[in-house]
């Protein structure tokens, strides 16, 4: 199939394959998760019947700061006596819709990120020991990454790379 895309290409466009229709690079689809129970709370997403307008809690309480809009908490992890979650949130923005915190949970209560990522929902995480990792395309050049690593402490962008 995808030599006859090619030729196809090769044909129709004048040009080789490879210039223009290189295929797209597959991301893969987040998981979705409104509930995360820690062992010293709950994080969670209360939902609204208004778009946008879903809060994000802990045991209960709306967040400090307050994240509102379409909230997803796609990844976790424990790190060491600490939970690391990540949480998506779509504010309706066209300029920069999707946004990314991480929410840090432990026995002394939780805390929130400033905002990271490149405006795309398309994201691919690893972890390797204590450092969260997040790849997004480069809003300016798909072809490139953005790559975003927490430690648990703070958020560090490398990139863009190819």
């Amino acid at each position: 199939m995808r030599f006859s895309i090619g030729l196809l290409c090769l044909t129709v466009l004048g040009t080789t394959p490879a210039a223009v229709c290189a295929a797209p690079e597959q991301w893969p689809e987040s998981p979705h998760r409104t509930v995360l129970e820690t062992p010293y709370g709950t994080l969670a997403v209360r939902p609204s019947d208004y778009l946008y307008s879903a809060t994000l809690t802990f045991n209960h309480t709306p967040t400090t700061p307050r994240m509102q809009g379409i909230l997803n908490i796609p990844y976790a992890y424990v790190v060491g006596r600490r939970q690391m979650a990540l949480v998506s949130l779509d504010n309706g923005q066209t300029s920069c819709p999707i946004r990314f915190y991480w929410v840090v949970i432990s026995e002394q209560g939780y805390h929130i990120t400033e905002p990271f990522g490149s405006c795309s929902s398309d994201i691919r995480m690893s972890a390797k020991g204590r450092l969260l990792r997040m790849e997004t395309p480069d809003p300016a050049d798909p072809g490139k990454l953005d790559i975003w690593e927490f430690d648990g402490r703070k958020i560090r962008r490398i990139g863009p790379r190819r």
